[in-house]
């Protein structure tokens, strides 16, 4: 019969926490980048707080990106001409 001792417990269960914030880290960076927010900002809120911080990301963060009202694609909120389309960009409103 196989016997399992402490160590090997402790080293299953610090596993699964490190897969669990790795998991929580790649979901917040990939909700991040999509909102123009950066992908740092998106890991640290999830490893620290789960998918708490999915929310805060998601939902509650400012993006720092604006649509091109010519070819209707995301650039940089300050972009003063739209990297897909080349045309001028009006200023951003304060």
């Amino acid at each position: 019969m196989l016997e399992v001792d402490d160590v090997t417990i402790a080293i299953v269960n610090y596993s699964c926490l490190l897969g669990a914030w790795l998991f929580w880290g790649a979901i917040g960076y990939f909700i991040a980048t999509k909102r123009g927010i950066r992908g740092i900002t998106g890991i640290s809120l999830s490893i620290l707080l789960g998918p708490i911080g999915w929310l805060i990301v998601g939902v509650f963060m400012r993006s720092r990106l604006r649509q091109c009202p010519h070819c209707a694609e995301r650039v940089k909120e300050e972009a003063k001409v739209c990297k897909h389309c080349g045309r001028d960009l009006p200023p951003k409103l304060a």
